[in-house]
């Protein structure tokens, strides 16, 4: 009796217009059946597209009509005519019974009107949009939506968007209006016929290099060959300062460490120390087959230990079971080969950051610019405020955002996932050791004046603790680290549609907070690697910002307009003023004022400023920017977003992972072809894909390309990875690699083609790159733990005949037919079409595979198209496969 009263309760305040409950929460979140999708891009120009989202109630009893609503996170604004972030109000959305907010950033929330009638059992409502821009991709829907009671004291994950099996609750993309970005997009998803001439590079079998990034010169010599593995080698070291590298050496390859000289007759390897070697990252590596020798020799600890790398790559060449005798003698390219991580956007754990760091020294990469703040997350312990990590570092659903800060890109609600997480003190010394180690500075960036929210609300709520004595700090104490002005008056949006995340410049407790942050990260790094560069930001600050703050006024009134450039001014005399040696890193839009000028270099206090030039789409005329930076005497990274952004996709396809807004794709060929010494040579297609030139955007009417008069400020090149559309560690290692692996080429080596427009050795150099990257490196990212994105097959039909290729030769593609699509088989020679069939390139130890693609003939030619239909079921069928 008592459980049939609960029941008939818990039906009321369903069908109910009463007080919302933790009853009608529950019932939502398990019964709401959440579909968004894209109708059309084509409708608004560039300004906007159209958009259905259904909620459909699959329960037994009805959604009542008020005390819930609904939030869900949007990457473009929603009714964008509207200036829905200026209201408080909300917009109601014609013919749907709600009103949508906008709350910060990428969030936004449903609330029924007074008209809405609720929900009944079995039955749907549906909310049109008008959003801006564009949604080409499926990973522009961000999964965890949740339903809350009105006050926000409940809430509740909706279980048909707990899922990064986002098709699940997303609209599929079959049509042009929603794969094109607008009519001028010249984009298509590729067919499998398409991919295989994009795939065009010859299986040659195996490996075709020893070592990537490629040496300067490898020269084969007369010894005898030396089987694999070395048992019964040892490792000669000689010198105390090389015992690091001469331990990892021997981990890497089994072998015993020795400090003397066997007798004759044995086989050894020695580790030599020589300074008649020029560069200190240069080393020889000598194979000696006759003698039983190798010499790995060298200037430093860093060339040895390059050396060591160069060995182990090629002790690891699978397909040879004896090594050569050979010569290297090599030097990098560049002094700086970096690679930007962010672990704001989403937490990227401290495991996975150990298995980047092992394989960026293995690939010989010796810079990690480390992102570790930004608006949705501050991810590293200070001990000065731990409101910093304890609010800023964790993502949760609180209305006041005084425990925690609201999710962004999908993050739960719960703060149970990336969202949330941060780095102790002690972990980040142990990150720093392990990147010492392996010869990688660490580049610590603190994103400010703009991006920086986090900081903002953690700082709030530290003071509002103070104020409430829930801590013991005074609020003096609390406010001499403020960094935002109380109810300051200024309107602004930022790219990302944050309202509130630009630092203050005018406060002084502002440069206290970054005087403070700054000596921690000297502390943190003293003892282990001593601090040479504090990146510090100055990105993306939002027009607006600060133009009405009480605080700014007397400065804005002495004439100081450019509030920008007078923070950039005062970090650097803190930088300075804490170490004179200390450089200051900078995005490039941090060095440059609204007229795309450089501030005046000689004005800034440090000794060197390092800039990170990364906005080039070329269309917009922004590409020069690198060079006029170089030019003004900044060090400058090339870091261009249209060939070194790896979270933008790899092919221009819906189910491909990543954002798109600098170009539609950035492929691992396209990474290994930029070319950093001549910039304006790596001009391809507009972002719509129409053809450009060199001179399309140099030589025009109104065009400017800038020269580069002091090349030697080009100090080297870097890899970016953004982590918005990646919430676990799959969807991380998968965007970084293989792409990491063609940066280290470039940042490395220089190809010859690089200086001839008209040499045909790329393609030749692309095709021993694959071939090795297929037929090596992925076993060797496999060995260290690396989920790297296995490629998407390609085929074409010649007569009767179906061939298969992939981008990477050595990897097996398997395929199924839809007259037997449970029966997959190896492909190994081209064979009869008959039936549509269903395509896949497994992993090189075969555990997983890529996306699935169907090739079928259309009722006239033989044009191959692809189609997504039934990959779900294949994926779940294959997983019971033995191969």
């Amino acid at each position: 009796m008592k459980r049939a009263f609960c029941t008939v309760v818990a039906l009321l305040l369903l069908i109910t217009n009463g007080v919302s409950s933790q009853t009608v929460i529950d019932y939502v979140a398990s019964n709401l059946e959440i579909k968004y999708e894209v109708i059309s891009n084509l409708v608004g120009g560039f300004s906007n597209f159209t958009a259905r989202i259904s909620l459909t109630n699959l329960g037994n009893q009805q959604i009542s009509s008020n005390g819930w609503e609904l939030y869900f996170m949007n990457i473009y604004m929603i009714q964008p005519d509207q200036e829905l972030w200026k209201t408080t109000d909300g917009y109601e959305i014609p013919d749907s019974n709600f009103r949508v907010y906008h709350i910060n950033g990428c969030v936004f929330k449903f609330v029924p009107t007074q008209n809405f009638a609720g929900i009944p059992a079995k039955s749907s409502a549906v909310i049109n949009l008008v959003i801006q821009n564009w949604s080409v991709a499926r990973t522009d829907m961000l999964p965890n939506w949740w339903v809350a009671t009105s006050d926000g004291e409940q809430y509740k994950t909706i279980e048909s968007t707990a899922t990064e099996q986002l098709e699940t609750f997303t609209g599929d993309f079959t049509t042009p209006e929603q794969w094109k970005r607008y009519e001028e997009d010249q984009f298509d998803p590729w067919t499998p016929s398409i991919r295989w001439d994009r795939n065009n590079v010859a299986d040659l079998g195996s490996p075709q290099k020893p070592v990537i990034p490629t040496p300067i010169t490898t020269t084969s010599t007369s010894g005898a060959k030396i089987p694999k593995p070395l048992s019964g080698w040892q490792i000669v070291n000689l010198n105390n300062s090389i015992l690091n590298e001469a331990s990892m050496l021997g981990e890497k390859l089994n072998l015993e460490v020795v400090d003397t000289l066997p007798v004759s007759n044995e086989m050894y390897v020695t580790l030599v120390i020589k300074t008649s070697i020029e560069d200190d990252e240069s080393y020889i590596l000598n194979i000696d087959g006759d003698s039983k020798t190798i010499e790995i020799s060298a200037k430093s600890p860093a060339g040895i230990y390059y050396g060591c790398q160069t060995l182990i790559s090629v002790v690891e060449t699978n397909s040879e079971k004896e090594i050569s005798s050979m010569r290297i003698e090599d030097s990098p390219r560049y002094k700086h080969r970096g690679m930007h991580v962010d672990v704001a956007r989403h937490f990227v754990p401290y495991n996975d950051m150990v298995k980047l760091i092992k394989v960026m020294g293995m690939y010989k990469l010796n810079k990690l610019h480390f992102h570790l703040t930004d608006d949705e997350g501050w991810r590293v312990e200070m001990s000065w405020c731990s409101y910093l990590t304890t609010v800023g570092a964790t993502q949760c659903f609180d209305s006041t955002e005084q425990s925690c800060i609201i999710p962004q890109f999908g993050s739960r609600p719960d703060g149970t996932d990336r969202g949330s997480g941060f780095y102790t003190i002690e972990q980040y010394k142990d990150l720093l050791r392990l990147a010492n180690s392996h010869h990688i500075e660490v580049i610590p960036e603190v994103d400010m004046p703009g991006h920086a929210r986090a900081a903002i609300k953690a700082t709030q709520a530290y003071l509002q603790a103070a104020r409430d004595k829930e801590i013991e700090v005074s609020v003096t104490e609390a406010e001499e680290i403020q960094i935002s002005e109380p109810n300051d008056p200024s309107q602004y949006i930022s790219v990302q549609m944050y309202t509130d995340n630009a630092i203050n410049p005018c406060l002084e407790s502002t440069y206290n907070f970054v005087e403070k942050t700054v000596q921690s990260f000297i502390d943190y790094h003293r003892d282990i690697q001593p601090l040479r560069v504090m990146h510090l930001g100055g990105d993306e600050v939002a027009s607006g910002a600060w133009l009405e703050s009480n605080a700014c006024q007397d400065l804005i009134n002495s004439g100081i307009l450019d509030l920008k450039e007078h923070f950039v001014r005062k970090i650097s005399e803190i930088v300075k003023n804490i170490d004179e040696n200390l450089t200051l890193g900078l995005w490039e839009d941090g060095a440059m004022t609204e007229n795309e000028m450089p501030f005046n270099r000689t004005e800034n206090g440090t000794k060197e400023v390092l800039v990170n030039a990364w906005q080039n789409i070329w269309e917009w005329g922004l590409a020069d920017r690198a060079y006029k930076l170089a030019n003004a005497g900044y060090k400058v990274v090339m870091s261009q977003a249209t060939h070194l952004y790896f979270d933008h996709p790899e092919e221009p396809d819906p189910e491909e992972r990543g954002f798109y807004w600098a170009t539609r794709f950035a492929s691992t060929k396209k990474t290994f072809g930029f070319k950093p010494d001549d910039l304006y040579s790596n001009v391809d297609t507009t972002r719509a894909g129409k053809p450009l030139t060199e001179d399309d955007i140099c030589k025009c009417d109104f065009c400017e390309c800038t020269p580069l008069e002091i090349p030697e400020n080009i100090i080297g090149i870097q890899g970016q990875i953004w982590t918005e559309t990646m919430r676990n560690s799959k969807e991380f290692f998968e965007a970084v690699f293989p792409r990491l692996i063609a940066l280290a080429e470039r940042a490395w080596h220089k190809a010859s083609w690089e200086d001839s427009s008209t040499d045909n050795s790329f393609a030749d150099d692309w095709k021993e790159f694959a071939n090795t990257v297929g037929y090596k490196e992925f076993s060797r990212l496999e060995q260290n733990g690396i989920l790297y994105r296995v490629p998407v097959p390609g085929a074409k039909i010649e007569g009767s005949l179906i061939q298969m290729n992939s981008e990477f030769p050595g990897l097996d593609i398997i395929y199924s037919t839809s007259n037997n699509p449970h029966r997959w088989s190896k492909y190994t020679v081209p064979f009869e079409y008959t039936n549509e069939t269903y395509l896949q390139v497994r992993s090189a130890d075969g555990s997983r595979g890529g996306r699935i693609v169907s090739v079928k003939l259309p009722s006239s030619g033989t044009k191959l198209q692809a189609n997504n239909i039934f990959i779900v079921l294949v994926l779940l069928v294959l997983s019971f496969i033995v191969f």
